[in-house]
């Protein structure tokens, strides 16, 4: 595995661990199943890029785009962490990938 793909999963797996957090503080909370629901996307989507990456499968960024992470997550929760983490996987995937 080349270091950049290596430094790419493991900023994935920082934001999955956070993801992962809040959907289980939420369930426990009793959040809206909206908010619940949101979340556990987003840990899927993550497992999602994740396992494209692994496979050699996630499409090489073109025109500055991103995985969309960022504004997906911004959609459901103001988290720090986890937007801190999502921001930083975006950032290294389209300037580094």
């Amino acid at each position: 595995m080349d270091e950049q793909l290596a430094e790419f999963l493991h900023l994935c797996d920082v934001a999955l661990a956070r993801a992962n957090e809040i959907a289980q503080d939420l369930q426990r909370s009793g959040a809206s199943q909206g908010k619940q629901e949101m979340a556990v996307l987003t840990v899927s989507i993550l497992e999602q890029i994740k396992e494209s990456a692994l496979a050699g499968r996630l499409p090489r960024p073109s025109g500055g785009a991103g995985l969309g992470l960022t504004r997906g997550i911004g959609e459901w929760t103001e988290d720090e962490a986890l937007t801190k983490a999502a921001r930083a996987a975006e950032r290294f995937y389209r300037d580094r990938m």
